[in-house]
């Protein structure tokens, strides 16, 4: 399917999992650099945005991943699902 035909929260989707793919191609699998995204789910329904954030949550076992936000569900989600020992919200 062409990226044109896709919803915009699919496109949002590919797109994501096309910057993380070529950080880690870019690092070798030898470093990590921090991820830093800016409102990844502003375009995605409920289920998508609880995909993207289970996702970035699972990265940010090995990367630095910090995203900001204006999305209300993406705060609520990261209040109820993250570490406070390991995570912080700001």
């Amino acid at each position: 399917r062409q990226a044109d035909r896709l919803s915009l929260g699919t496109t949002e989707q590919i797109y994501l999992l096309l910057r993380v793919t070529l950080s880690q191609v870019l690092s070798g699998g030898t470093e990590t650099a921090p991820l830093i995204f800016d409102d990844v789910t502003t375009q995605s329904d409920t289920t998508r945005t609880v995909a993207m954030m289970e996702l970035l949550h699972e990265l940010s076992a090995e990367h630095q991943v910090i995203l900001f936000s204006q999305e209300d569900e993406v705060v609520e989600w990261a209040q109820r699902n993250i570490d406070p020992t390991r995570d912080t919200i700001i």
